[in-house]
């Protein structure tokens, strides 16, 4: 089991700027879980998208933005879900200026998706719709443009989808507007690319997706800090990563002074 399983329940993909593993200065976003379901970075300059981030609050110290012009992040299909429920999760930095949708798997002969972002008033989203229409979960809560949120998109059936920020704020729609999960035809980081293309500026960090629902002890160990992993890693003093000493399980977080 990889460093990136959250309490026994491996990722089908881990993507997460933050570590020079990911492949920091290349074309490849790399899975570090144990599939190596990569990504591949499209009309972006390598030298600029791979932005430092160091945030004392969250941890991390790198995202990778995307331009909301006309560049992306295509996964392959197999880091997807071939069946219900499953789970999305992602930080997120709020721009205050648009909605972004950070991953989007879509159906473009049927205008068909799954999507998860946050909008411009800083609320957290899910999404999924069938092409005769679309059914949106949107956080009750809301972080400040310029800061780091934890989405968590869960999706339980064809007739639900859940989404939660920071691990509150829940919202739960049961509309039946929902793509078949056998038939997409792109995932995507920052883009729709049905027949007509939507591009998303979004800043994104640590993002997994896993093949059941998370449960609260899950999202709480993913909402503490940016790239968390067993072993340590992800929280920052001062730009320092810190290691966790031998004995001490991941699972708590690691205090020091006022946080």
């Amino acid at each position: 089991m990889s460093r990136y399983a959250v309490n026994g329940k491996e990722p089908t993909g881990a993507w997460l700027p933050t570590y020079d593993d990911a492949g920091n200065g290349t074309a490849t976003l790399n899975d570090l879980g144990d599939n190596g379901r990569h990504g591949t970075l499209t009309n972006m300059n390598v030298a600029t998208v791979w932005v430092a981030d160091v945030d004392a609050t969250f941890g991390g110290v790198r995202r990778i933005d995307t331009d909301g012009v006309n560049d992306f992040i295509s996964l392959p299909f197999a880091a997807f879900p071939g069946a219900y429920p499953f789970s999305i999760s992602v930080w997120v930095k709020a721009t205050g200026v648009t909605n972004y949708a950070v991953l989007v798997a879509d159906i473009g002969s049927l205008n068909a998706l799954f999507g998860v972002g946050i909008n411009s008033s800083g609320n957290g989203f899910s999404q999924s719709g069938d092409g005769g229409g679309s059914a949106v979960a949107t956080s009750t809560n809301s972080i400040a443009s310029g800061t780091w949120g934890h989405i968590t998109a869960i999706f339980t059936s064809t007739t639900s989808r859940s989404v939660y920020l920071n691990n509150a704020g829940l919202t739960t729609n049961t509309a039946s507007n929902t793509p078949s999960l056998a038939s997409l035809d792109n995932i995507s980081i920052g883009a729709l690319r049905r027949s007509s293309v939507f591009y998303y500026a979004t800043r994104f960090d640590d993002l997994r997706i896993f093949s059941s629902v998370l449960d609260a002890s899950d999202r709480s160990y993913l909402a503490t800090r940016r790239g968390r992993r067993a072993g340590g890693g992800g929280r920052l003093i001062n730009g320092t990563s810190l290691v966790r000493p031998a004995g001490i399980a991941d699972h708590s977080p690691l205090i020091i002074g006022a946080t």
